[in-house]
């Protein structure tokens, strides 16, 4: 176990079903190491994070620019498993 990890206590079952509340911390740890490492690996390539308009793809933003939202919206979601939200807030801030 590394040094700043959260202790090793078991605390029972966990919100998300991966096992207990320690092994969710565990995971959000590990999770957030990696994407620091992530983002300075990123950083040093000279690699921008992606904005809205490159993760949708020609498909979406040729739906949005006719109008169609609601297929834009439907297509992005088939796409990339995003929720309702977050798919009809990429195509309300693609144009």
């Amino acid at each position: 176990m590394d040094a700043d990890a959260p202790g090793a206590r078991d605390a029972g079952p966990g919100r998300l079903g991966w096992g207990t509340v320690d092994d969710e911390v565990q995971i959000a740890y590990r999770l957030a190491q990696l994407e620091r490492r992530v983002d300075a690996i990123m950083r040093h390539l000279g690699i921008a994070e992606p904005t809205i308009a490159t993760t949708a793809s020609a498909r979406v933003q040729e739906l949005a620019r006719q109008g169609d939202k609601i297929h834009a919206i439907k297509q992005y979601r088939e796409e990339t498993g995003v929720g309702l939200a977050e798919a009809k807030a990429v195509v309300d801030n693609l144009f």
